[in-house]
């Protein structure tokens, strides 16, 4: 009996270890059997240990702090359709729309220009960023980056403060003749 409840909890353990949504992973499984489209998995401890690396010939602080954030993300999955293979726009329509609905996906940003649609989602949960999805659809191709993290938005927004302070720091740096100072215009 001890051995059949073992196997029982083995067997049901990927229901609740899912790696990312199941709407991303159905369009996922669809989509990259589309001739012309190419997709790659990257576990966790691949990025880890790539962010590891790079992180040995960084030099400047605020690189150093972003590349530590790389190291929490769990997974990430890119799809990618090129050489003027479009998905039909249902299709991510209505990926947006089930995102929404049935997995706590938020919008961050959408962008639609000269015939390009650019979506980037999150899903939140206690502070912590879970899901980022980055969806650019345009008349020549599609690209769907997904990322499983453990990020703190907290996190983020310290690495964005820090580079702007740095930022800031070189601009009031820089001078011209006359003791003028230069700043950059957005």
């Amino acid at each position: 009996m001890r051995y059949a409840i073992l196997f029982l909890l083995f067997a049901i353990t990927p229901v609740f270890v899912s790696a990312q949504s199941p709407v991303v992973n159905k369009f996922y499984r669809h989509h990259k059997k589309i001739e012309n489209v190419r997709n790659i998995k990257l576990p966790g401890w691949l990025i880890k240990f790539g962010s590891g690396i790079a992180k040995k010939h960084m030099d400047d602080p605020v690189e150093k702090e972003a590349i530590g954030l790389v190291k929490k993300i769990k997974k990430m999955r890119l799809l990618v359709a090129e050489n003027g293979i479009a998905l039909p726009e249902s299709h991510i329509t209505g990926l947006v729309a089930d995102l929404k609905k049935k997995d706590n996906y938020e919008s961050l940003l959408t962008v639609k220009s000269q015939g390009q649609n650019v979506h980037i989602m999150m899903r939140e949960k206690k502070e912590m960023l879970k899901g980022l999805l980055i969806l650019v659809d345009s008349e020549d191709g599609f690209v769907m980056l997904s990322m499983k993290t453990k990020l703190k938005l907290q996190d983020i927004v310290e690495l964005v403060n820090s580079a702007l302070n740095d930022e800031l720091q070189e601009v009031e740096e820089v001078e011209v003749e006359d003791d003028e100072v230069i700043f950059p215009r957005a």
